[in-house]
């Protein structure tokens, strides 16, 4: 992960601190509770890849950064779904009609910026999303001393309460396990959104990134194919 390309392209765009633009960016009113809107900004944005950062910075303009973030597996989660009703239904008999689903999925959003609209990012789903981020970075064995600066100083100008500072300086001087985030889930939804945090986080250019993905993926349960949606989503919609 490198700090340096992603401060750098923005400080091409604007004047002033580039770290605080993409901060007000990722902010938004679109996002509730403690670590919705600005006070997670600054912090999403030194942890974001600069793949990601492209993706969803217009979203996030929109709705929010932490709407725009967790939009990416909301929306994977949504489109794989569907795909299950449509495989079930071709699987059953002709004579046997496929039993009809208890509460049918919504509508297929048309895009990530739909998707970011109708996503709920509510209660603890920002800290989830945020501790998942964490350990991606450090999945390659290493946050840098500049990498450790920059979210030490996002941590503490973060206006959220003193317990939420010290749950994430605790996670930045120890990052949480594969199996701590898993059981952080509430359902298969919000396991495909936190995954997607954590994808937006991580370069996969070393052998330990892409373990580390593929036993957060196993730790959540998440289906392959909804897997495999999710670096879809990033990658092309």
């Amino acid at each position: 992960m490198s700090l340096d390309s992603l401060f750098s392209s923005l400080s091409q765009k604007v004047k002033g601190d580039p770290k605080a633009l993409l901060g007000s960016l990722l902010g938004g009113a679109g996002t509730q509770g403690a670590l919705g809107g600005a006070a997670s900004g600054a912090l999403v944005s030194v942890l974001m890849n600069s793949k990601a950062r492209s993706k969803i910075q217009k979203n996030a303009v929109k709705v929010g950064g932490m709407a725009a973030l967790a939009g990416i597996g909301y929306y994977a989660y949504q489109k794989w779904q569907q795909s299950q009703q449509v495989s079930q239904t071709a699987a059953a008999l002709p004579a046997t009609p496929a039993p009809a689903p208890a509460t049918p999925p919504p509508p297929l959003p048309a895009n990530l910026e739909v998707a970011a609209v109708q996503v709920k990012v509510t209660g603890e789903l920002p800290m989830k999303m945020i501790l998942a981020m964490i350990a991606a970075a450090a999945a390659d064995g290493t946050i840098d001393s500049i990498e450790m600066t920059a979210l030490a100083g996002a941590i503490d100008q973060a206006p959220v309460e003193p317990a939420e500072k010290a749950r994430l300086t605790s996670a930045l001087n120890a990052p949480p396990t594969v199996e701590h985030i898993a059981g952080l889930a509430n359902g298969p939804e919000e396991a495909s959104e936190i995954y997607g945090a954590a994808l937006t986080a991580i370069d996969l250019d070393s052998p330990s990134e892409h373990l580390f993905l593929r036993r957060l993926a196993s730790s959540l349960k998440l289906d392959e194919q909804l897997v495999k949606t999710v670096h879809e989503t990033l990658e092309r919609e």
